[in-house]
């Protein structure tokens, strides 16, 4: 090579670090700009992942009549079997199943606590009271134990009082 000779680098090719620069960018946009859409024409999956009924958002348990005579233990979450004089086969083997639904919670089980409530203005059935007080699910008393206890676990899971 000579002194004071210059070298032709040929320019870099631009094609291809373009279409990656685009698919890296579509790679990101496109999931979001689906799941945009998904929300703003409201759709939602048919399926639910909860076995229960949700209460309405923001249901105090001292606002429903039947249930102000509960006695909440502080700081906890609370399982409610809540009993009428109609107590059929279901709700006498709930009263013997619910002491074991909560050791099934294993190390979550001091987190939660249960009760049996008796009244008249309310069917049976099994409430989820969380430990602020709001009312989250309420079961009938044909739902499986297993069921339950799946819900709890994912709750307690979820969940930062308590």
């Amino acid at each position: 090579m000579i002194i004071g000779e210059t070298i032709n680098i040929p320019p870099p090719k631009r094609g291809v670090p373009g279409v990656v620069f685009w698919l890296i960018w579509g790679a990101a946009l496109i999931p979001l700009l689906v799941a945009s859409i998904a929300f703003l024409s409201g759709w939602r999956p048919v399926d639910q992942i909860n076995s229960g009924h949700l209460y309405d958002s923001g249901l105090r348990i001292e606002e429903v009549s039947a249930l102000q005579e509960v006695d909440l233990v502080p700081g906890k979450w609370q399982l409610i079997l809540l009993v009428n004089a109609q107590c059929d086969q279901q709700c006498e083997t709930w009263k013997k199943l619910l002491p074991n639904v909560h050791l099934s919670l294993g190390r979550e089980r001091q987190r939660v606590s249960y009760q049996q409530f008796e009244t008249e203005e309310v069917s049976n059935g099994l409430a989820v009271v969380d430990p602020l007080g709001f009312m989250v699910i309420k079961y009938g008393l044909e739902q499986s134990p297993q069921s339950v206890l799946k819900d709890l676990k994912r709750l307690l899971k979820v969940s930062k009082v308590g």
